[in-house]
């Protein structure tokens, strides 16, 4: 299971120091992480809250406490503490988090120990030929975001991408577009889609929430929650639909793609930037023909 979680400067950099090994969590309204469910070999990323900076941690336990007290007695305030300090001054830190005091009154406290992954980098960008699986792929994938959190959707999932274009190349992930009719409204459903593998990370949060299956480091799917009122939703479709139908722009595509992945094999955010002009200049001769 992946979790995410924004942190302040002073308790990101002790944990990417090593100063300390312990994250503590406890429920609030804003935040009902299901603290209880997490265990040994799951991941947490810690994004910083200003640079966005990520940490990819791996949970080594989980522990529970009715209260601060019993907490640092049990594992240590070296180990729980982003700053030295007394421990009158540590117990009333929580007291201050918003939502922490009644928080940990009716549910306590957890101690999350973490330590990082060992250092990896993600995937190549691998073009393949265009298997016909994928479309069957993105029917059982849809089946098991409909059970999930159908009753939240609006506008409909659907296959986009290179991999959604029969006769393209592509890398061998499945790009996944679901409506939702508010994206501050939607957040809670990052909670409900760990439980299906997905990882979510803050990457262009004004536009869409965006995940990927099962890591980073090795990707079967992407998933974006947006809302079909954004004019990228339509142009999203438009490109795949005009590209379905228009064999010139296809190959005209395929050419490109190619070149790009050689050129940007281990860049991932250059060979997307790349493509834009193109997807453009397509999505533009898609509303002059009136696809979609």
């Amino acid at each position: 299971m992946n979790y995410s979680f924004d942190l302040l400067d002073l308790p990101f950099q002790a944990l990417k120091s090593g100063k300390k090994r312990i994250e503590t969590r406890t429920k609030v309204p804003q935040n009902m992480t299901p603290y209880e469910n997490m265990k040994p070999g799951d991941t947490i990323v810690f994004e910083h809250e200003i640079t966005k900076e990520k940490l990819i941690m791996e949970i080594v336990g989980i522990r529970h406490y009715k209260n601060v007290a019993e907490l640092l007695d049990s594992e240590g305030q070296e180990n729980v503490m982003s700053y030295d300090t007394s421990r009158e001054e540590a117990i009333k830190s929580w007291d201050k988090l918003t939502g922490y005091i009644e928080g940990m009154r009716k549910y306590g406290i957890w101690a999350i120990e973490v330590k990082p992954l060992p250092t990896q980098s993600e995937e190549q960008i691998n073009l393949v030929p265009y298997d016909p699986t994928w479309s069957t792929e993105f029917e059982k994938e849809k089946k098991l975001i409909e059970a999930t959190i159908g009753e939240w959707t609006v506008g409909g999932i659907h296959h986009v991408g290179s991999t959604a274009v029969d006769g393209l190349s592509a890398k061998p992930i499945i790009d996944i577009m679901v409506g939702v009719e508010n994206l501050e409204k939607a957040k809670p459903l990052i909670e409900k889609l760990t439980k299906i593998q997905y990882c979510y990370f803050p990457y262009k949060p004004e536009l869409m929430l965006w995940f990927c299956k099962p890591s980073p480091y090795k990707r079967t799917h992407h998933l974006y929650l947006m809302e079909p009122s954004h004019p990228e939703w339509k142009a999203r479709l438009s490109f795949r639909d005009y590209l379905r139908n228009h064999q010139e722009a296809r190959d005209e595509y395929q050419d490109l793609k190619e070149r790009l992945a050689e050129k940007f094999k281990d860049d991932r955010e250059a060979y997307t930037e790349a493509k834009s002009k193109f997807i453009e200049r397509i999505v533009k001769e898609a509303e002059i023909n009136h696809v979609r």
